[in-house]
């Protein structure tokens, strides 16, 4: 075989190998990005399902307007509650449920007015 072919074929056949490792370590490192990303997602969505459940289960709570958002377990409320004592109490039932890492309470007070 010809010399000045053969050095260059060496070359790229030593390198290949490596280049393909590295490129399985990156697809994995993705691999299990994604399946973590996954795994919190279904994680979130049960967190969420808790705190909705607990604020149904409250017979105060209940009637409010209350949007449920969860994210890697902070849970963010918004919507409207009719009275500062509501809103109290949404801390504290959502600051129970299981999973819940902080609480961004956006939530507004609104009392009813009378007709």
């Amino acid at each position: 075989m010809n010399k000045r072919l053969f050095a260059p074929m060496l070359v790229l056949a030593l390198a290949l190998p490596t280049t393909n490792v590295f490129a399985q370590g990156i697809g994995s490192n993705i691999v299990i990005a994604q399946a973590t990303a996954g795994r919190q997602a279904a994680i979130d969505q049960e967190i969420n399902m808790r705190v909705k459940a607990a604020l149904e289960l409250d017979s105060e709570l209940k009637t409010q307007t209350i949007l449920v958002d969860v994210v890697n377990g902070s849970v963010r409320l918004t919507g409207q509650v009719t009275s500062a004592a509501n809103l109290d109490r949404v801390k504290d039932v959502v600051g129970r449920v299981p999973g819940v890492a902080a609480i961004d309470n956006q939530l507004m007070v609104k009392p009813v007015s009378p007709l």
